[in-house]
């Protein structure tokens, strides 16, 4: 397989995009990321309903959520936009995720902004400076097993995908139909990246199919951290 060209981290990373994340903390900063993503386009968002009366292990999952997100290889930079009451404290985020990376990161809060319209255009002129910025980032060439790829599928299809990559027929044996056909194509998928040797994420569900190349897989499960992922993983034969 060819190599491909992919974004140098200062992390020692590669990436295959170059996002702008604007991640709202609270349901209550959605409209700031909204109304910035509308105006400059390539700006990402996540709009939800989290951040607020949070407690215990479901805040620990939107705080882990939104800072993995901000250190994925993927983003360029990323502003952490919070209201100032929120469960999530925004500025906390922010340090927890500046320990993950060194990318560019930023935190504004609502309140302290002077309102919606005045945080809405501090983020304007944040997204501006930084798309500028990557527009002058160039893809380098990089092996395969420097990029890190993640492969999902629905849970109801992981029994198929792990027959068709054991060899085993699916759907009555007719190929080209159904879960058959689908699980042939993830099958390829996997195969291609790990002949290439490129690192593979896959959830809890998928593990069995990448079973065929190694018996120790690295796998995610939901809110999981990936272990072993340092590790280059062999080449078949």
């Amino acid at each position: 397989m060819t190599r491909i060209l992919a974004y140098p981290r200062p992390d020692g990373q590669m990436a295959v995009r170059n996002h702008l994340f604007v991640l709202p903390a609270v349901v209550c900063a959605n409209q700031v990321a909204i109304d910035v993503a509308r105006d400059i386009p390539g700006v990402k968002y996540v709009e939800h309903q989290h951040g607020c009366a949070q407690i215990g292990a479901d805040l620990a999952q939107t705080q882990r959520v939104f800072s993995h997100l901000a250190a994925h290889p993927n983003a360029f930079a990323t502003m952490l936009v919070g209201l100032g009451c929120e469960g999530v404290v925004t500025k906390d985020l922010y340090e927890q995720t500046r320990l993950r990376t060194t990318k560019p990161l930023a935190v504004i809060l609502i309140q302290e902004a002077g309102g919606t319209p005045g945080a809405r255009a501090e983020v304007a002129a944040w997204a501006a400076r930084e798309q500028a910025r990557a527009a002058q980032a160039v893809r380098t060439a990089a092996d395969w097993p420097a990029l890190t790829v993640g492969v999902f599928t629905d849970a109801s299809g992981a029994p198929a995908v792990a027959d068709a990559a054991a060899g085993v027929p699916a759907d009555g044996g007719a190929p080209g139909h159904g879960a058959a056909a689908a699980a042939a194509a993830v099958t390829a998928v996997l195969t291609a990246l790990w002949t290439a040797g490129a690192r593979i994420v896959v959830p809890a569900h998928l593990a069995a199919a990448l079973s065929r190349f190694t018996p120790d897989v690295a796998h995610l499960a939901y809110g999981a951290r990936p272990q072993g992922m340092a590790r280059q993983p062999p080449r078949l034969p």
